[in-house]
């Protein structure tokens, strides 16, 4: 954030854009128009549309396209890039995480039924004095086939907007490394019972995992506070 409660930008994206490897290269700067569609995680912000400055390009060679971004809200972006027009199609994906460590943190910990199969979770995540994000998740599932667990202490970001926090790091699942996770939580007031939690988990070579991914899905039981503040 620019500042305490305001927004970010100027934030620029780029996608660099190559053609697929046939054998017979066309001329890749006719790949337009490019869109970015940025589509909020949670509540509170529009869904951000601009078409790309592009440049570069050439029979064989890369197209860059980017946009710049103002006065971006709050939140954790699920970032769409698609390419139009006459001569090529083609799409990709990525997340932008935009935050702001003035407003408090966000912990919890309760049970949820996911597919039939009972977990149990907890969690604590804020920021540092250097702006660093810090806490750790724990995520366990008791399936019939074994105990499933996805354990970090390696948080990148956390964005807290209203009741609804995101946050999102590193984890590892069953003890393998280098998977990516984003947990979305919802405080609906005490005592706690219509909180809510839901989980997205990513492979190291980027597949999501349906079986770890799922939309906020209301507690069993426990608690969910966001925003904390200090003190509280």
């Amino acid at each position: 954030m620019n500042s305490p409660g305001g927004t970010a930008g100027p934030i620029t994206l780029c996608a660099a854009i190559n053609e697929a490897s046939d054998g017979s290269p066309g001329d890749i700067s006719l790949a337009t128009p490019v869109t970015f569609i940025l589509t909020p995680v949670a509540p509170g912000a529009p869904t951000i549309t601009q078409t790309a400055t592009t440049s570069g390009g050439g029979v064989g060679g890369t197209l860059t396209a980017c946009v710049t971004l103002s006065n971006v809200p709050v939140n954790v972006y699920n970032v769409g890039v698609s390419v139009g027009g006459s001569y090529y199609t083609g799409s990709n994906s990525a997340v932008l995480a935009v935050y702001d460590p003035s407003l408090g943190f966000v912990t919890g910990g309760g049970t949820i039924l996911h597919d039939g199969v009972t977990a149990c979770f907890g969690f604590n995540v804020r920021y540092q004095g250097n702006g660093n994000a810090q806490g750790s998740l724990l995520y366990i599932e008791l399936r019939p086939t074994g105990v499933v667990k996805l354990k970090s202490n390696a948080m990148q970001s956390l964005s807290i907007v209203g009741n609804t926090g995101v946050f999102i790091g590193k984890a590892t699942l069953n003890d393998v490394g280098n998977h990516t996770f984003r947990v979305t939580v919802v405080d609906n007031g005490e005592p706690g019972r219509n909180d809510q939690f839901g989980l997205r988990v990513t492979a190291p070579g980027g597949a999501i995992i349906p079986g770890l991914t799922f939309d906020p899905i209301t507690l069993s039981g426990g608690n969910i506070q966001v925003p904390h503040q200090s003190g509280n």
